[in-house]
């Protein structure tokens, strides 16, 4: 019903972009994912597994959670791995009053992507609608709290001329994507990512071919065209970085 990769990454092939098949898209969504990994690893590095964590982001996994412990390595005694499962639990559980008791929990945590999935995964298995009342309030909740960030970036997007307004978008998405008030929002992303992708990829594969010839001054000076003229693009992050 889920995963919990610890101490990993994800290879370029296996990114979750690199799947087209609608059914296989749909069938990889109803999973819940808890990636954990140590700050302070020297095996696989840290970044490894936030940009693991930030592709499945940016690819639209509604059950998504990374658990990074401050000070471990990569000692998988050290690491939050029972926290991680109990969050799988909760998440992949079949009791709609469990489920619908868990969102109520997130949301008193402010952990508004966990609120929006539990309670839609209690909605869909709550045949009877005993629940029904208890999930819309936790959805309207979350509804309150998106909003009015969600007009902000909506309008913010639709004007952009450079990047600043890109990680208040991440953070948003982060944890509102997949409620009703950001649908205006996500929507205006789509549509600014569809003018910049092909450009941003070219660019920032580019940029890949000089550090791999290590013509690193090229690489970069790409890397900094990518951010400042297609900041919607999916490979900005990582040309950001």
């Amino acid at each position: 019903a889920g995963a919990f990769p610890i101490s990993g990454g994800v290879i370029i092939q296996a990114e979750p972009a690199a799947y087209d098949k609608d059914e296989v898209r749909a069938a990889q969504r109803k999973l819940a994912v808890a990636i954990v990994h140590g700050e302070n690893d020297e095996v696989v590095g840290f970044d490894m597994g936030k940009s693991a964590y930030e592709s499945f982001l940016d690819d639209g996994f509604p059950m998504l959670r990374l658990f990074a412990h401050k000070t471990a390595a990569h000692r998988f005694v050290f690491l939050p791995v029972e926290e991680a499962i109990r969050w799988l639990e909760a998440m992949t559980s079949d009791d709609p009053a469990a489920l619908v008791a868990f969102a109520e929990r997130q949301v008193a945590a402010k952990e508004w992507k966990d609120a929006i999935a539990a309670a839609e995964r209690a909605r869909a298995l709550d045949k009877g609608g005993k629940h029904a009342t208890k999930v819309k309030a936790v959805l309207q909740a979350v509804e309150k709290e998106a909003a009015p960030r969600a007009k902000a970036l909506e309008k913010a997007i639709a004007g952009a001329k450079d990047d600043s307004w890109v990680a208040d978008f991440v953070a948003f998405r982060a944890e509102f994507e997949f409620a009703d008030a950001a649908k205006g929002t996500m929507e205006a992303h789509r549509k600014l990512r569809a003018v910049h992708q092909k450009s941003g990829e070219e660019l920032f594969f580019a940029a890949r071919k000089d550090f791999n010839s290590n013509k690193d001054a090229d690489g970069y000076v790409k890397c900094e065209e990518l951010v400042k003229k297609y900041y919607a693009c999916s490979y900005y992050r990582y040309a950001k970085e």
